[in-house]
């Protein structure tokens, strides 16, 4: 007897892919095409930004290269040849993702509704999108059209904080916070639930989709070890500090590691997996910009 062989579909059905497609958007509005197109963008100029920290990471552990985080990520392309124009392509792209994670968070654009899950994944959104603000101004600083203070990202915020309420309930705050994101970049990744994010047929997805697993996962890894390491400080196994540790700091934990060569190279192509996963959203990723004012 011949089995019946299996169709898209059924992979689709199998693997719990969502294949409902985006709402289409209307030709006459098109102030929401281009928003599309910008959101796009944005996942594109992440994708961009972690290839360069995840090969350089992976390179660095076996003594090819130096390790880097996302800031020194923007500098070796502003070092490479047409380096200006290239990053000044990566800031308008920056900005773009800035711009649609406000919409996110304002119009809810992924329903994720106003019950407490909702608006604690709408408020992370929000910090996503002051984070890349905050590496734009880094790029534009160095075209020479800004200048960021020397405080990225939520280092200037916790310090400021930290004046008010004391260094150590802020760093107790900040290490909640990084396992909070650490754990759900892991559900959603070991869950499949980047999927229903994506507008991607099965036979893609089979490809895609291990590779998105992977990258959210490493990334989760980052932010728990960021919460880690905030953890020791609040229980005084480290130095005290109100500023988040960064990904550099993240690298240097694993290097004291047993095996810290391998698991930084783990590291590096986990990342590298991020930036794929981030160039999947901007190919794939289901943008409901024509239910914004549905």
């Amino acid at each position: 007897m011949n089995a019946r062989r299996s169709s898209p579909a059924d992979v689709a059905a199998c693997l719990q892919f969502d294949t409902r497609k985006s709402p289409p958007v209307p030709e006459s509005r098109h102030h929401l095409r281009a928003l599309d197109r910008i959101a796009r963008a944005g996942y594109a100029a992440r994708g961009a930004v972690y290839v360069i920290v995840g090969g350089l990471t992976l390179l660095a552990a076996f003594g090819m290269a130096q390790k880097t985080d996302t800031e020194g990520a923007i500098r070796t392309l502003f070092d490479q040849p047409m380096g200006t124009a290239l990053v000044w392509l990566l800031v308008g792209g920056l900005a773009g993702h800035v711009v649609w994670r406000i919409v996110q968070t304002l119009f809810d654009a992924d329903d994720h509704g106003t019950g407490p899950k909702g608006l604690l994944v709408r408020s992370a959104l929000l910090v996503s999108a002051a984070t890349h603000a905050a590496l734009a101004l880094y790029a534009l600083s160095l075209l020479g059209v800004a200048f960021t203070g020397g405080e990225g990202g939520g280092g200037g915020f916790a310090s400021t904080a930290a004046r008010f309420v004391g260094s150590l309930a802020v760093t107790a705050v900040l290490a909640i916070a990084f396992a909070g994101a650490a754990i759900a970049h892991w559900i959603k990744a070991f869950s499949g639930g980047y999927a229903k994010f994506l507008d991607a047929d099965a036979r893609t997805m089979t490809k895609v989709g291990p590779v998105c697993a992977i990258g959210l996962a490493a990334r989760g890894i980052v932010f728990a070890v960021v919460a880690w390491l905030l953890a020791a400080r609040v229980f005084r196994i480290a130095g005290e500090d109100a500023s988040p540790p960064d990904l550099m700091d993240v690298m240097d934990y694993f290097e004291t590691l047993p095996g810290g060569k391998f698991l930084l190279a783990g590291l590096g192509a986990g990342l590298f997996a991020f930036a794929l996963y981030s160039f999947a959203l901007a190919r794939w990723r289901r943008l409901r910009v024509a239910a914004i004012h549905d």
